[in-house]
């Protein structure tokens, strides 16, 4: 239930700080409503909503379109679009930023479509393609070309030396005292 996952999330944000929260996938989660699937959704997302604006916490939604029809020209499948979640256009009219991920299974590309952007000064309407790199598992940025001259970064993140206080002398924190930020 989502009342659950948001009480738990509560409970990061006062411990741990959290500045976010990826709730994925929409259709995993238990939904339990009386009356119309549209209502329901659309009291879902407000709790979803007043729970990032409470706690000053980005919240991210993963949900999964309806099956795509085929187009029967190309024969590939359509890019789904925010208005394609299974159940209500409410996903698309009560988010503030609207992001679909379309994979073509003919071509290398993955593209990414903003579809909507709720405040201006924080985006655009737009997409862009990545490449996958089946080598250290991770997409690559890609603006057409050659897609045998990507420079993919091939280094292991998870075996990179984190710094520890033991890393730096004393010398390199300031210990003066502060005034009060209040």
């Amino acid at each position: 239930k989502v009342d659950t996952i948001l009480e738990k999330a509560r409970y990061c944000v006062l411990k741990y700080g959290i500045s976010a929260l990826v709730i994925d996938p929409y259709n995993k989660l238990e939904h339990q409503f009386s009356g119309s699937e549209t209502q329901y959704i659309s009291s879902f997302l407000d709790k979803i909503i007043n729970f990032a604006k409470r706690n000053n916490v980005s919240v991210h939604l993963v949900a999964h379109p309806r099956k795509m029809p085929k187009n029967l020209a190309s024969g590939k499948y359509e890019n789904p679009t925010l208005y394609d979640i299974n159940g209500s256009s409410n996903f698309f009219n009560k988010t503030d930023f609207g992001i679909t991920v379309y994979r073509d299974p003919t071509t290398i590309y993955t593209s990414v479509y903003v579809q909507k952007v709720k405040f201006k000064h924080l985006g655009k309407i737009g997409n862009v393609d990545f490449v996958w790199n089946k080598d250290n598992g991770r997409y690559s940025f890609f603006n057409g070309g050659d897609v045998h001259q990507i420079d993919h970064d091939n280094t292991s993140h998870l075996n990179a030396k984190i710094p520890t206080i033991e890393h730096y002398s004393v010398d390199e924190f300031d210990m003066s005292p502060r005034e009060p930020i209040f």
